[in-house]
């Protein structure tokens, strides 16, 4: 007997949504629809001048990467990660990374996987940008799509993977769905500005991180690939505070990093008068929120990533949504493999992936939410 194709909607096309396209791809019989509201990724602009922190893809992310077979075309793509560099102690030795780990912006790092995903896919598997997709029945896997003309449609998958992101609108709608499901808020207050290095950057080793403050003013900076890919580097620091803070003058900006930054540091080369009346005047980001879901599923559909697992940025957000989706392939298809592929199953193997992801994810976020609360520092 011919086996029916499984029909998966994934709703964003980040990290996490591909990283689970790339890893369902294997499974000629699951037909993926990726769909995003934003551009395509090869076509979009890698990073936004005001959110491009670096992020650097170890531990969870690596294993995710190995797991999809995809570390060379990020060997030959992004900046490879090399470790952190103190600063603002002398003499502080380098905290070297020893294996596989690449640095990169977040557009840099999806437009990889969205290569690897065009080259892997099976032709009837699909990528649509600029859609937006709102769940209207999370457990019957049904749809509604909002193209880019304005016009609507509906949809019923096997399964909906919801990877929206830290304000998930399907996380919403699974709350309104079902009293079963349940989401706590947390807020640590953290917020971030990003500062261009836009000078007198060729010192700086763009496999590294640089730590040039610690909290409760810290600032991180890194490298991205620049309009040339990885040999033209980007660089941007990351300024959190343990509060929300806004500028009136560039010199106030100035006085607060001159009260944090140590006498001797090196810092002030790299950004000119231009970059820092830049930062002055822009809005601070708050970074210190988290959630926790009671489940990542509800019927036929699933949260992953910042979806189900928000938590402050620490270097393993990215990372551990990259993981997330390697074990949800992992534990759907053993699940539907022991059941001859009856999407009728398809409920029980979301569960048995909550109950395999849940211990991990919450490990994570309390690490990442008390161990980088500012305000404490």
């Amino acid at each position: 007997m011919t086996q029916s194709p499984l029909r998966v909607a994934i709703i964003g096309a980040g990290p996490a949504g591909l990283t689970l396209a790339i890893a369902l791809a294997k499974h000629p019989h699951i037909h993926v629809s990726i769909f995003d509201r934003a551009d395509d990724h090869s076509l979009a602009p890698t990073f936004n001048p005001s959110r491009s922190y670096t992020i650097d893809i170890t531990g969870h992310g690596t294993k995710a990467l190995r797991y999809i077979n995809a570390t060379d075309r990020f060997d030959r793509e992004l900046i490879k990660f090399k470790g952190i560099q103190i600063k603002f102690a002398p003499g502080s030795p380098k905290d070297e990374y020893h294996g596989d780990a690449w640095t990169g912006s977040r557009g840099d790092i999806c437009r990889c996987l969205q290569d690897e995903f065009v080259a892997r896919k099976s032709p009837e598997s699909t990528l649509t940008f600029n859609t937006a997709v709102e769940v209207i029945n999370p457990e019957l896997g049904e749809i509604r799509l909002t193209n880019p003309d304005g016009t609507t449609s509906e949809a019923q998958f096997d399964l909906v993977v919801a990877s929206d992101g830290a304000g998930s609108a399907a996380r919403r709608q699974m709350q309104a769905s079902s009293s079963s499901f349940t989401v706590e808020s947390m807020d640590n207050g953290n917020h971030s500005m990003m500062l261009a290095f836009d000078q007198n950057t060729d010192g700086l080793d763009p496999s590294y991180l640089y730590v040039f403050s610690p909290p409760p003013v810290m600032t991180v900076a890194g490298a991205i690939n620049g309009v040339s890919g990885k040999s033209t580097p980007k660089w941007f620091c990351q300024v959190g505070f343990p509060g929300a803070k806004s500028f009136a003058t560039v010199d106030e900006a100035k006085a607060l990093l001159k009260s944090t930054l140590p006498p001797f540091t090196s810092f002030w080369k790299y950004a000119s008068d231009a970059a820092i009346a830049d930062f002055a005047t822009q809005v601070c980001i708050a970074t210190g929120k988290a959630k926790t879901c009671s489940s990542f599923h509800l019927g036929r559909t699933a949260l992953l990533g910042d979806a189900g697992v928000p938590f402050p940025p620490i270097g393993q957000g990215v990372n551990a949504a990259m993981e997330m989706a390697t074990v949800l392939e992992q534990t759907l298809t053993a699940h539907l493999q022991s059941q001859d592929w009856d999407a009728a199953a398809i409920p029980d193997a979301l569960a048995a992936f909550t109950i395999k992801w849940k211990p991990e994810a919450d490990a994570i976020r309390t690490i990442s939410f008390e161990g980088l609360n500012l305000a404490e520092r």
